[in-house]
């Protein structure tokens, strides 16, 4: 049962590191410096969201994502 644990842990653990999109801080600064309001949604957690956000960089680049 350990295993199982760990199988599904370990996709969870690897969502604290995701990367954006290549182009996705260079179009959200484009977005906002053109005035339009930026944010994310998620599938994932609404606990999980700001440390991705975070981890991802581009936290500055929206306007909400809690």
């Amino acid at each position: 049962m350990r295993e199982a644990a760990d199988l599904r842990q370990k996709p969870l653990d690897l969502c604290w590191e995701l990367e954006p999109f290549a182009e996705a801080a260079e179009m959200l600064r484009v977005l906002k410096d053109a005035g339009y309001n930026t944010a994310t949604s998620s599938n994932g957690s609404a606990e999980m969201l700001p440390g991705t956000v975070r981890s991802s960089g581009i936290e500055h680049r929206l306007g909400s994502y809690r």
